[in-house]
């Protein structure tokens, strides 16, 4: 199990890096690199209201499944 972040809350995408998943081992260290690397939506009045609706995004538990398809090639 580990900790990923979603930027709307009502989805279950997380946040990519690339092809990477932006993964953690713990709640704590996804709160600090959201503080770090999204902070800046809380002084963004403008992306809060209407059309927008942005909030700070929030660290979601994330199981990952790595399966071998029948080509021998992993998703």
């Amino acid at each position: 199990m580990r900790w990923g972040i979603t930027l709307m809350h009502n989805q279950k995408e997380i946040v990519w890096m690339g092809l990477h998943p932006v993964l953690f081992f713990t709640r704590a260290e996804a709160r600090i690199y959201i503080r770090e690397h999204f902070g800046w939506f809380k002084t963004r009045k403008d992306l809060k209201a209407p059309p927008h609706n942005w909030r700070m995004p929030k660290p979601v538990k994330v199981s990952i499944t790595i399966m071998e398809t029948e080509d021998g090639n992993l998703s």
